[in-house]
């Protein structure tokens, strides 16, 4: 079904909420992660759609708010949702070049997710991010806090709102904390039944982390590919969690486009790590130490500085 590009609106009418509504029927099915889920969604959506339970809704955000509440409910998959944007998307090719480049200069001015490093009392280190973006974006920028770490005791990182983002991002920042290459993540992709192996990067640029004790500190806020982060160097015996409890979104995908205004974002794959054939969709990353999230960074400097004098008694 093609639904035709809009022009500025400020409310629905009764077909163009059903167009955008079997558009985005149509492209769960053919891509969510989970096709007999896809089928469950698509029942529900259709049935409150035929008993008219939409048909107040003609406000375009109340209305994709609303529907993404129902897709989450049934799904109980975070990742999947409908996207209103009050300036329309165009679909030409010079659009899209316009569109990224607007977001390359967006993201600079936020320093690509990277908010702040710092050495804290005892020579611990801080590093704090809001989001995992790609490397071909943010590649250099990330490498940068990394090496102003490189003289620290130990090395805090912050995820407490850290939204997620890209999965090479996680295995670049990886990649400074082990020595040779290890076996990060699999993503399982619906189409071609495709396996994707993530692994940390067999070279780095400057001076490797492998020697830092690693505390990372998470909230309910911690998601997706932040989670990914915590997570595998948790298995893998890394890293110390301190906070509370993830939100729990292992399946990555993207937004797919419906029309000049509406946007859904579809998980069309699934995380699974290569140690405990599982993830953390749903239940999240249970931290080592569980604490409120205001009282992590506190907790970790003393576990740090703990560890640091036990150290420095035996040595004496």
């Amino acid at each position: 079904m093609q639904v035709q590009s809009v022009s500025p609106l400020s409310t629905l009418d009764h077909n163009l909420q059903q167009e955008v509504i079997m558009r985005m029927l149509h492209l769960i099915k053919e891509s969510f992660v989970f096709p007999e889920v896809a089928k469950e969604i698509e029942q529900e959506i259709l049935r409150k759609l035929q008993e008219q339970q939409y048909a107040e809704l003609l406000d375009p955000t109340q209305f994709s708010l609303q529907i993404t509440k129902d897709l989450q409910v049934v799904s109980k998959d975070k990742h999947l949702g409908l996207k209103y944007f009050d300036v329309p998307k165009g679909n030409s090719e010079a659009d899209k070049r316009q569109e990224a480049e607007n977001r390359k200069r967006l993201l600079s001015l936020h320093n690509y997710g990277f908010e702040k490093v710092e050495r804290l009392p005892g020579n611990i280190g801080y590093h704090k991010t809001l989001k995992f973006f790609e490397t071909n974006l943010a590649g250099e920028v990330a490498i940068a806090p990394l090496q102003y770490l490189a003289n620290t005791s130990a090395i805090i990182f912050d995820l407490r709102d850290n939204t997620g983002g890209s999965a090479d991002m996680v295995a670049l920042i990886c990649s400074y904390l082990f020595k040779g290459r290890i076996h990060l993540n699999n993503f399982h992709w619906r189409k071609d039944n495709r396996v994707e192996q993530i692994w940390t990067n067999s070279h780095i640029q400057g001076t490797s982390l492998q020697d830092k004790e690693v505390f990372i500190l998470t909230s309910k806020r911690t998601f997706s590919g932040a989670e990914d982060f915590a997570y595998s160097l948790k298995v893998l015996n890394r890293a110390t969690i301190v906070g509370e409890r993830t939100s729990g979104g292992a399946h990555p995908g993207g937004f797919q486009r419906i029309n000049d205004h509406f946007f859904i974002n579809i998980p069309i794959g699934r995380a699974v790590n290569p140690i405990t054939n599982e993830n953390w969709e749903i239940n999240g990353v249970t931290p080592n130490v569980e604490v409120q999230e205001e009282h992590s960074l506190p907790v970790a400097q003393y576990m740090i500085l703990t560890n640091l004098i036990k150290k420095s008694l035996r040595i004496l």
